[in-house]
């Protein structure tokens, strides 16, 4: 199973675009970009809804869970969608609860 950076390095590399351009077109920097390919960050939600726009694709396909139906899933692989459900949780559910629960 791919990860998150691998799916933007691959994308990127589809579009035949250099690490800056597309740190350009969602307006973050090269070593941002860099940082997410190599899985030493993960994209904040405005970038990762960048990186779905411009990529075409959708943000389920970054997070490796578009294709999962059916699949019979290495232990490596359940570990993966674990930290990907856990970060998704974290970043984008908790805050819109403590926003919309007062």
């Amino acid at each position: 199973m791919n990860t998150l950076g691998q799916r933007c390095r691959n994308l990127r590399l589809l579009h035949k675009w250099t690490q800056e351009e597309l740190a350009n077109k969602i307006g973050v920097t090269k070593q941002v970009v860099s940082n997410w390919e190599r899985n030493v960050a993960r994209p904040e939600i405005n970038h990762l809804i960048s990186l779905a726009e411009v990529f075409d694709v959708t943000t389920d396909y970054l997070f490796c869970i578009a294709e999962l139906k059916g699949q019979v899933l290495e232990q490596e692989d359940l570990n993966l969608i674990g930290k990907n459900i856990t970060f998704l949780m974290e970043h984008f559910v908790s805050p819109l609860k403590k926003r919309y629960s007062k």
